[in-house]
C-alpha cells in the first residue's frame, strides 16, 4: 500500500504525537508499504521516521497551519503515484483539510485520528477561532471521512458523541519496549514521584504539585521529580507555587530525548499522569514499560491499571490525587516491583509497535475492502 499521513509540528518538544506518528510511519514502512509522512514544519532528530516531507507555513494567520505547497504535492501525487490511503494526525489545522478535499475529488480513502481533539474538555478550551472553525471547516470535513482511528475507547465515545457514524478502529499508540538495565530489575526503589512531559497548564501539574504538598508531609523521605519542555514559559509559574508555598521535595529539569528518556524513567517509583483530560498518555505507557507503576486520572483512558494491578485510575482533583500518592508512597518497595513487572507485560502484549502495525494494516485492507472487519474496528 501507498500511504500518506498528515500533521502538523512532529518537534521532539510537541508531546507524545511527535514520537507516536512517525514512529507508526516507520513500521509500517519496515514492513513494506510505502509511506510519506506530511508535515508543517521542523523534524525530530531523536526519531528515525520515513519519508519526511516538511511544508514552510504561511505566517498569518499562523493558527491555520496554511502550507499550499503542501497541497500543490499531494495534487500532484494522485496524479503520478495515486496513494491508497490519506490518514490524517490531529484537527484544527488546515494539513488535516488538505486530505479531505483530495478525498472528496479523486475518491482516495480518508482517515482521521483526532489525537485527543474531540474530547469535551479540548472542545471547550481555547479561543473564539474554534467557535467559528467547527462548523465551517472542522466538521463538513469529518463527515466525509472514510473512517476513524481512535487510541482508545474514551476517544470512539468522543467520536459517537458528536455525531459521526463511519467505523471507528480502537487502536492504541504503540511503544518501544526497551530492553531493562541489569542493575535495574529489582533494585531498591529512589522513593522518587515522576512526571515527566510538557509544563503547560492543560497537563495539570499545578495540581500535582498542589496534591504533592499534601501527601508529602507523611513522607519526608521521598521526593517529587519533573521533567520535561517549557513550551509556554508555564515553568516559571509552577516554580513560583512551589516557592510561595514553600512545597518540599521538588526538582525541575529540562527535557531529555531518545535514550536519555530510558534514564529518567528509572530514576522514578511512580509515575504520575496527572492532565485532566488525555485520549492516551504515551508516557504512561512508556513508565509501565520500564517497570515504573503509574497513577493517572480517569480522564485519561487507563482503566486498566486497577484490571492489571499496575497503578491507580484516580478521579481528578487535587485531594484524591494527594490520597492516591499517600497510597503509593505507603505500599512496599516489593509491591511496587510486583506492579512495575505486571505492567511491562501488559505492555509487551498490547502495545507493543508490531502488534500496533499488524491492527492498522488490517484497519487499512478493511477500509480497501481487502480483508474482512477486524475485531477491533466498531461500525456504529
Amino acid at each position: 500500500m501507498f500511504v500518506c499521513h498528515f500533521t502538523g509540528n512532529i518537534e521532539p518538544d510537541a508531546g507524545g504525537p511527535a514520537y507516536s506518528i512517525p514512529k507508526l510511519c516507520e513500521t509500517l514502512r519496515n514492513q513494506g508499504h510505502s509511506v510519506d509522512l506530511l508535515t508543517l514544519r521542523g523534524s525530530n532528530e531523536h526519531l528515525v521516521t520515513t519519508q519526511h516531507r516538511s511544508f514552510a507555513m504561511w505566517k498569518l494567520p499562523e493558527k491555520l497551519g496554511h502550507a499550499p505547497d503542501m497541497w500543490r504535492w499531494l495534487s500532484q501525487s494522485v496524479k503520478t503515484s495515486r496513494p491508497d490511503i490519506l490518514h490524517s494526525h490531529n484537527l484544527w489545522i488546515l494539513p488535516s483539510i488538505y486530505p479531505a478535499i483530495a478525498s472528496s475529488r479523486w475518491g482516495i480513502p480518508h482517515i482521521v485520528s483526532p489525537r485527543g481533539t474531540l474530547t469535551r474538555y479540548s472542545m471547550s478550551t481555547g479561543s473564539s477561532f474554534k467557535r467559528i472553525y467547527w462548523p465551517l471547516v472542522q466538521r463538513p470535513a469529518l463527515k466525509h471521512a472514510a473512517a476513524f482511528h481512535a487510541t482508545a475507547d474514551s476517544e470512539l465515545a468522543d467520536i459517537r458523541r458528536l455525531g459521526f457514524k463511519q467505523p471507528v478502529a480502537v487502536i492504541p499508540n504503540g511503544i518501544e519496549i526497551p530492553p531493562l538495565p541489569l542493575s535495574a530489575a529489582g533494585a531498591e526503589p529512589s522513593k522518587t514521584i515522576l512526571y515527566f512531559g510538557r509544563f503547560h497548564p492543560e497537563k495539570g501539574v499545578a495540581n500535582l504539585l498542589l496534591a504533592w504538598d499534601i501527601a508529602s508531609r507523611a513522607h519526608p523521605d521521598w521526593k517529587l521529580l519533573l521533567v520535561g519542555p517549557d513550551n509556554v514559559g508555564y515553568r516559571s509559574e509552577l516554580e513560583k507555587l512551589v516557592k510561595g508555598r514553600n512545597i518540599r521535595g521538588v526538582t525541575f529539569e529540562g527535557p531529555k530525548y531518545g535514550s536519555d528518556k530510558l534514564g529518567v524513567y528509572r530514576r522514578g517509583t511512580v509515575y504520575v499522569l496527572p492532565s485532566p483530560s488525555e485520549n492516551f498518555g504515551i508516557t504512561a505507557a512508556e513508565a509501565l514499560s520500564m517497570e515504573v507503576p503509574v497513577i493517572a486520572n480517569r480522564g485519561a483512558p487507563w482503566a486498566g491499571l486497577e484490571l492489571r494491578r499496575c497503578g491507580w485510575w484516580i478521579e481528578h482533583g487535587v485531594h484524591p490525587l494527594a490520597a492516591a500518592l499517600d497510597i503509593a508512597m505507603r505500599t512496599s518497595s516489593g509491591e511496587l516491583n510486583a506492579m512495575g513487572a505486571r505492567g511491562r507485560a501488559w505492555m509487551s502484549a498490547e502495545f507493543s509497535w508490531p502488534e500496533i502495525e499488524k491492527q492498522m494494516q488490517s484497519f487499512y485492507r478493511f477500509i480497501l475492502g481487502r480483508e474482512p472487519k477486524p475485531s477491533f474496528v466498531h461500525l456504529n
